[in-house]
């Protein structure tokens, strides 16, 4: 596990604690001008910091560029920061590790790229703050000729543990061979760029891939997404399910970055409009 400190200038150190600026106010903020922070679990009140974890691999919602964290989800993270009076605290995690690093009480606030689903949601709660779609990401000219899900029955796709993509990988195996046809073998990866690399070097025919990271690879000229978006599903804000008072600042937090035009205004940013919500919803997803 890596370690992002949000809000503190710093260089990079050997244990790879990294710092950026302008990442929210410093702990002794006081309640007056940041009226939400009052509604914040004391002890985060206290610390004037709100511990969040989030896979930084995962351009461009949460990445390393320039020897720092980027990406819309750091910017909305800075935004919840300045909106609740706290400093923002990353942990870069990987997608397997974040609701045990939350049940542990390691972060309070597990996002970025996170998605509310049916099996995390027996643990933990999600405050959704983004739609999601997937769709699928193959090498620039598709030289396998996919155009859809059904396209990938007796091929390789590649996928990271943990994520949403695997498990849609693995569903539409079972599709395939229920079907009678030849299954999917699933390549599973540790993070985004070695999954994104069995495709590009051919060893997997594509990937099930999140539309905004697939959108952002081909902008890069590294890929091509292929075929109509499928598998609408909200990105979220997960915190521990006792966390009561959390997860109600965390709705306003949302609600007040979304109606001062903070929040679209990051969106636009980072080619994400496709993905705004009007509201803040707990537990949106159905499945």
């Amino acid at each position: 596990m890596r370690r992002i400190t949000l809000g503190v200038c710093g260089t990079v150190a050997a244990t790879l604690v990294l710092s950026a600026c302008g990442s929210g106010p410093s702990p002794d903020t006081t309640a007056s001008g940041h009226t939400l922070r009052a509604m914040l679990p004391e002890h985060i009140r206290a610390a004037g910091v709100l511990k969040v974890g989030g896979s930084a691999t995962v351009a461009p919602y949460l990445f390393y560029k320039g020897g720092g964290p980027a990406g819309m989800e750091k910017d909305l993270m800075n935004a919840l920061g300045e909106a609740l009076g706290v400093r923002v605290h990353l942990s870069d995690i990987d997608f397997a590790g974040l609701v045990p690093a939350l049940q542990s009480q390691r972060i309070d606030v597990a996002m970025s790229d996170f998605t509310d689903s049916a099996e995390r949601r027996q643990s933990v709660d999600f405050v959704d703050y983004t739609t999601s779609y997937s769709t699928l990401l193959v090498r620039g000219g598709n030289p396998g000729k996919l155009h859809s899900r059904d396209d990938l029955c007796g091929g390789s796709v590649a996928a990271t543990v943990g994520s949403t993509s695997q498990k849609l990988a693995e569903e539409q195996d079972t599709v395939c061979t229920d079907g009678g046809r030849k299954g999917i073998q699933v390549l599973r990866m540790e993070n985004n760029p070695s999954t994104w690399t069995q495709v590009h070097t051919g060893r997997a025919d594509a990937m099930l891939i999140d539309f905004l990271i697939g959108q952002y690879v081909a902008d890069q000229g590294q890929g091509e997404v292929v075929g109509a978006t499928f598998h609408k599903q909200f990105h979220g804000a997960a915190v521990r399910k006792d966390d009561t008072r959390l997860r109600k600042a965390l709705v306003a937090a949302f609600t007040q970055v979304m109606k001062d035009g903070t929040y679209i205004r990051i969106l636009r940013k980072w080619k994400a409009e496709r993905l705004a919500m009007s509201q803040p919803i707990v537990n949106a997803s159905a499945s």
